[in-house]
């Protein structure tokens, strides 16, 4: 990272995992390291998402449908096989199911169900601020494990509830590396998760480093 941008480093002490100076500006880092996928599946195929009009709307009508009755400090993670056959039947059922869940804290936090054929996981997982989204969700080729989707939402959301000092109180900017050692996810799947979750609102830089070595900008 240094190298990639001239940058001058420091370790982080309680503040992060790294400051870093990169033309005058100071950005303190943390650093995100995602290994592996869920336990005992070592050969399931990356999940891929879809972002067509009706995955895309699907997941529009669940933010705007649950987002508000979310619990501060909770967020809500959906995930469902494509094809959707009957997006308005397939989305009432999810905001049914998410409702029993939020009205019944005795059940665990989580669901697993076939709705209209697609299967749907809902998660619902600790972190969140008032500057990122309580809900989230993804549509996703059916022959794949969405687990490391979750997952990846879970670490993400405990990056900013760290318990570090806030970056403005001693840096300029604060920073995300998420180092993804087994290729585990494309690219444009982790965009999509930083981007529903709005946690550049948070983070000033987010970067992704590849097994290659690569580094490519989240944001």
């Amino acid at each position: 990272m240094a190298k990639r941008f001239s940058a001058t480093v420091a370790r982080g002490a309680e503040l992060a995992d790294a400051v870093v100076t990169i033309g005058g500006r100071t950005v303190a880092l943390d650093v995100m390291t995602l290994r592996s996928r869920a336990p005992g599946r070592t050969g399931v195929i990356k999940p891929r998402l879809r972002f067509d009009k009706v995955a895309l709307g699907l997941v529009a009508r669940l933010r705007t449908a649950l987002q508000g009755l979310v619990p501060d400090g909770r967020t809500i993670v959906v995930t469902v096989t494509a094809p959707i056959r009957v997006p308005a039947k397939t989305a009432a059922a999810i905001e049914g199911e998410v409702h029993r869940l939020l009205a019944n804290r005795a059940r665990p936090a989580r669901l697993r169900a076939m709705s209209h054929r697609n299967q749907v996981q809902v998660r619902i997982v600790p972190g969140g601020t008032r500057r990122t989204s309580k809900v989230i969700g993804f549509v996703h080729n059916p022959d794949s494990e969405p687990s490391v989707l979750i997952e990846l939402t879970r670490r993400l959301l405990a990056c900013l509830g760290s318990g570090r000092r806030p970056c403005s109180e001693s840096a300029g900017e604060r920073g995300l590396i998420v180092a993804d050692e087994k290729g585990l996810l494309p690219l444009e799947t982790y965009r999509s998760v930083c981007s529903q979750l709005g946690i550049g609102a948070v983070f000033e830089r987010l970067l992704l480093v590849l097994p290659s070595g690569r580094i490519e900008s989240l944001q």
